[in-house]
């Protein structure tokens, strides 16, 4: 190694990246760092047939875990620099990451007696300062089961029995934030029923994870009322997930 707190590691066989950092708490978690599956999906992701890699300096990490003992599959978030210019033109890219990793959502589409709803959630973000109304989502684990984290989700977020695999229908892919953030977001779509008891049992409760300190509430919205009710949420995932359906035929 050239200096304390670097290493390099190898992407491709014909790619090898430095990695460089002055932070005293990456130094002494680095080796899980480069271990996390969430850092090395990301690495897999970068292009060097078009991006010239000078290095990657890693500036702060966040763990889901006890920092002083790291486990790689509970990495949180990771801000860094790409350090790398465009090989066609050799001109400087920016290059700032906030590496979050992947997230799935869920529409899910709620028929109570003859009446259809869609559900939402509310809850304070704290990143943008106030509640935010959006549809039920979270970040994936270390297990890449996409549909196991969103039936996950559903569960905890809004009361209802998690649905069986096959119930899930995966309508795309979406880059909310290509310009700063590597988060991609699966969204699936989900029709189920229940009674206006359950209807009503899930409205009076506050869900969430409580390991995780969410207090979210739950939304039925008409069916009819929904797309213009997404649009004022500006919910970006909510929103797209809606014209995949509609595009799809699931609603």
């Amino acid at each position: 190694m050239s200096c304390l707190g670097c290493t390099t590691i190898q992407i491709r066989p014909s790619s090898n990246i430095e990695i460089t950092t002055k932070n005293l708490e990456v130094k002494q978690s680095l080796s899980q760092i480069l271990a996390a599956p969430k850092f090395q999906n990301w690495l897999q992701q970068l292009d060097t047939s078009i991006l010239d890699i000078d290095h990657i300096r890693i500036d702060h990490v966040k763990w889901f875990c006890n920092p002083a003992n790291p486990d790689p599959a509970k990495l949180g978030f990771l801000y860094l620099e790409v350090i790398a210019k465009e090989k066609h033109t050799n001109k400087r890219l920016p290059g700032i990451v906030f590496l979050r990793g992947n997230a799935v959502a869920v529409l899910i589409s709620v028929n109570v007696g003859s009446e259809e709803y869609i559900i939402f959630t509310e809850q304070i973000r704290v990143p943008v300062g106030h509640k935010i109304i959006e549809i039920p989502a979270g970040m994936m684990d270390d297990s890449s089961n996409f549909a196991g984290v969103a039936m996950k989700e559903i569960s905890e977020e809004t009361g209802l029995k998690a649905p069986h695999v096959n119930d899930l229908k995966l309508l795309g892919k979406i880059i909310p934030s290509a310009g700063g953030c590597d988060e991609e977001i699966s969204l699936f779509f989900w029709k189920t029923s229940v009674s206006m008891e359950k209807k009503d049992e899930i409205l009076s409760k506050i869900h969430g994870n409580s390991e995780e300190n969410e207090s979210i509430k739950i939304l039925f919205i008409p069916k009819m009322n929904a797309h213009s009710y997404l649009l004022q949420t500006g919910d970006v995932k909510g929103i797209s997930a809606w014209m995949y359906a509609l595009h799809k035929g699931y609603i």
